[in-house]
């Protein structure tokens, strides 16, 4: 598939953006299938990444941004459940990320706008408690 070449570490980076940009525009435009395919060459090179450096905080960021894409990839399909488990994903991560850096204004936002969509998507399908939990979040994020 391909290889991160110790000698070039950016290398990764540049093709891994690629492709998480390369999703986003083609699920923009609805090309669901193809969009998948770039998240998935996506998460492959952030995973590999990891696993060489698991406390790397870009790529940290990656994975949450990748599953952010899945998410919306999935909500453009209508598939509420995907919609759900990838924005889970993408909030867990957020959340440990913030943990350690809790001066962190843009995952402080990006914790803010997956329970927005987490609650607005449990209101869709009627389950108002599950809605609830995500609304009191941000407000609590308010105060």
């Amino acid at each position: 598939m391909f290889t991160l070449a110790p000698e070039k570490p950016d290398s990764g980076r540049y093709l891994a953006a690629a492709y998480g940009n390369s999703a986003e525009s083609l699920a923009v435009n609805n090309r669901t299938d193809e969009a998948l395919r770039m998240a998935e060459k996506f998460l492959a090179i952030v995973e590999k990444t990891l696993t060489q450096d698991p406390n790397n905080r870009e790529t940290q960021l990656n994975l949450s941004n990748v599953n952010e894409i899945f998410a919306n990839i999935y909500l453009r399909r209508g598939d509420d459940a995907q919609v759900i488990n990838y924005t889970q994903k993408a909030l867990a991560i957020d959340e440990a990320i913030y943990l350690a850096d809790t001066q962190n204004k843009e995952v402080f936002a990006r914790i803010g706008q997956r329970h927005k969509l987490l609650s607005e998507i449990y209101a869709k399908r009627g389950e108002t408690e599950k809605a609830k939990l995500h609304q009191q979040k941000i407000d609590e994020m308010s105060d």
